[in-house]
């Protein structure tokens, strides 16, 4: 059943509806989630880096988007998709947003668009240049569904009958992204290398074709989002999430915090706190 929440705050008002994929989806699909916000004005979000590809299908305005290359509002005309990036990214509205957004694993991205996902990474691409001719119109086809529900079951066959037909990733990579994923990025990448049975250069090179970017840069993304879910959920004292999440030590967690989002921890959790759970990633 899809989570709906509504609420109000500072000038904002939003509409989210959130669905976590179950059965054969699952594996490609981390959420789905429709959105309707309007604000008295002008809005700022900064988005944080994470280990998935976004689709975002626009349902209203184009969604601005600052510190990614492509990212040009007038060439969306319906959505775009980010690929994995390690850095945050500014968004902005100019008072209302409405869309859905599709947060995929890298190794479904692949088989959904059909590209290579180095081309998606660190850019953002307008959703109609990645989509087959027969469903250009799927903007369309979501805006006129009665139902945020209706909008996220079309949305789910679409993303189904494009990966039952799109290539499979490579078993190995497969294998070394479910690895990184089950130990929350804690992982050693020469041990990783060694467990699939291919050279550094190799398993560097497979994770640019299926994922975007090196192995390392992934499962530090991958710590990351763990050390943002559990900071989300109440989790307090840096030199225990240190431990808890495989960093070093606190000085450790606390670079690479910076180096990944520009923020101190401090001012990470200060924005995980000030920004609507409806709108947390």
């Amino acid at each position: 059943m899809d989570e709906v929440t509504r609420g109000a705050s500072g000038g904002a008002r939003w509409e989210v509806a959130t669905r976590r994929p179950q059965g054969s989806l699952a594996p490609h699909v981390r959420r789905l989630q429709g959105y309707d916000e309007r604000t008295d004005g002008i809005l700022r979000r900064r988005e944080l880096p994470g280990p998935r590809v976004v689709a975002i299908v626009e349902l209203g305005p184009p969604l601005k988007i600052h510190g990614r290359e492509g990212a040009a509002p007038s060439r969306f005309r319906g959505g775009f998709v980010a690929g994995i990036d390690a850095a945050s990214t500014l968004t902005e509205h100019d008072g209302w947003q409405r869309g859905v957004q599709i947060d995929l694993s890298p190794t479904s991205a692949r088989r959904l668009f059909g590209v290579s996902m180095h081309e998606l990474a660190h850019r953002v691409t307008p959703l109609e240049d990645l989509l087959r001719p027969e469903h250009r119109t799927l903007p369309e086809a979501l805006a006129d569904a009665p139902t945020w529900t209706a909008r996220m079951d079309r949305a789910e066959r679409w993303v189904a009958a494009e990966v039952s037909r799109g290539p499979r990733p490579d078993r190995r990579v497969a294998h070394a992204v479910a690895c990184i994923d089950a130990r929350g990025g804690d992982l050693d990448i020469g041990a990783l290398q060694r467990a699939v049975g291919v050279s550094r250069k190799h398993l560097v090179a497979l994770f640019r074709e299926h994922v975007g970017v090196p192995p390392k840069v992934y499962a530090r993304l991958v710590r990351l989002e763990r050390l943002v879910e559990r900071v989300r959920d109440g989790g307090e004292g840096w030199a225990s999430l240190a431990a808890e999440l495989g960093f070093s030590d606190q000085p450790h967690l606390a670079r690479e915090v910076r180096a990944l989002t520009g923020m101190t921890p401090t001012a990470l959790a200060s924005l995980l706190r000030a920004t609507p759970d409806a709108f947390a990633g």
